[in-house]
């Protein structure tokens, strides 16, 4: 049996570990808290948000372990909007997929591809190990009911707007990045690298993770693009 460092501990005995960190239960009484962590939100999330928050200083100016002007109804709040982010950014992640895979079919057409040598094209350019993936996660369709038959019926020769319908958002990217090579085009090429971000955003929501559990100051992983500030800055 491995070692355990933190045994479990009740939502009750979490309080009064906040307590300790100088978290206040002023907003939201202790036992509402309690109530909170057992039917809605455990402890190891609720707590994350606590990093948005300073720590008191000793007389060397050194962090201590406790929180300044903490209060449990501040993580509870910062829950819920993490929450509705999470709603909202999937959503706008689902639309960005669409209309890459709109982007994608619009620019085949105007190279005058037929459609089927592109995806021959772009399979034979990847490497061993990628397109095994890529062709493992094809054959997952045969499982789902929502695309076994569309899979069936094209899976000797996949024209590509079949291909698009059946790649995960991953492989969508690799091949956009292949047509922006392909068609030399920097707009696609500049498009291709935000939306790896998208991918990375998507990929969170989907997983539940926490979004808003750090915002001091150069805490974010990646600097924005300038084209997307500068479409912000018309908003």
């Amino acid at each position: 049996m491995s070692k355990i460092s933190k045994p479990m501990k009740s939502a009750q005995d979490l309080i009064e570990h906040m307590k300790s960190k100088g978290i206040t239960f002023n907003i939201v009484s202790p036992e509402n808290a309690v109530r909170y962590m057992e039917d809605n939100n455990n402890y190891f999330r609720v707590a994350s948000y606590r990093k948005n928050y300073n720590k008191q200083l000793d007389s060397n100016q050194k962090p201590v372990d406790k929180y300044i002007n903490l209060d449990f109804g501040y993580l509870q709040d910062l829950a819920i909007i993490d929450m509705e982010l999470r709603y909202t950014f999937i959503q706008l992640t689902l639309d960005v997929e669409h209309f890459a895979k709109m982007d994608l079919l619009k620019a085949i057409e105007n190279h005058n591809e037929d459609g089927y040598q592109i995806v021959s094209d772009f399979l034979n350019s990847l490497s061993h190990n990628r397109r095994e993936h890529i062709e493992s996660e094809l054959r997952q369709n045969q499982s789902s009911n929502y695309t076994k038959d569309i899979y069936n019926k094209y899976s000797s020769d996949f024209p590509v707007w079949v291909f698009l319908e059946l790649l995960p958002f991953g492989a969508i990217l690799d091949f956009y990045h292949f047509c922006a090579k392909r068609y030399q085009s920097k707009q696609m090429n500049n498009r291709f690298y935000i939306m790896l971000r998208c991918k990375n955003v998507r990929n969170a929501c989907a997983h539940n993770d926490c979004f808003i559990n750090d915002l001091h100051k150069n805490t974010a992983a990646y600097p924005a693009k300038y084209i997307v500030n500068k479409e912000l800055s018309k908003i």
